[in-house]
């Protein structure tokens, strides 16, 4: 194992608790580096030690996004205390849930589509603005998949969203929100997603 020989900088909060956390789940720089390429954020493996080593700022996409992977909160890794997450508050049975923000259009069909171990809710909406949510919930898996996916990254509060031009998925407590519409702005798709994540919550 290699030591850190460095004092630490003062560039940035998170860069020891990053390090921590990612040694703790036994995941390699390189691992990190390529979720944080799925997330939209592209950081080179000298940014990278330079972030641990609180050597360089951290952007807000970037601590969003390290929180997400490394499954902390955004506070811990600013504050360090609140390390963990809140425990899941989504079950199977749970779902579907219903957005609060529907923008006056309303829930015309709901169906269940069962495939590769997956069961996805599927809640069709129609009005002024139609659209079509689906939740699914994930199974949790120590494996890591890395896909490349070319989509815009937004954030909302705690939640991260891609949008690749016709719809924008969420992951939050391992149940994956996807909005699909043609009507819907980016900015409304994840308001839709947002109020379901309030209506658990809250």
């Amino acid at each position: 194992m290699r030591l850190r020989n460095q004092p630490l900088g003062s560039k940035n909060l998170i860069g020891a608790r990053v390090e921590s956390a990612r040694k703790e789940q036994g995941m390699k720089q390189k691992e990190l580096l390529a979720q944080l390429q799925v997330r939209g954020v592209d950081l080179s493996a000298s940014g990278l030690s330079k972030l641990e080593g609180q050597v360089r700022y951290v952007t807000d996409f970037e601590l969003l996004a390290l929180a997400d992977i490394l499954s902390v909160s955004v506070q811990w890794l600013l504050t360090g205390e609140e390390k963990e997450k809140s425990t899941s508050a989504i079950a199977e049975e749970d779902l579907p849930l219903y957005p609060v923000q529907v923008f006056s259009s309303k829930l015309e069909n709901t169906s269940v589509v069962s495939s590769g171990g997956e069961t996805r809710h599927i809640l069709e909406y129609s009005g002024d603005k139609d659209f079509t949510v689906i939740e699914t919930k994930k199974k949790a898996s120590d494996e890591t998949q890395t896909v490349i996916m070319p989509l815009d990254m937004m954030d909302s509060m705690e939640l991260i969203g891609f949008y690749d031009g016709s719809h924008m998925s969420v992951m939050y407590d391992n149940v994956e929100f996807s909005v699909y519409s043609e009507d819907l702005e980016p900015e409304e798709m994840m308001d839709v997603i947002s109020s379901m994540q309030v209506a658990v919550m809250k």
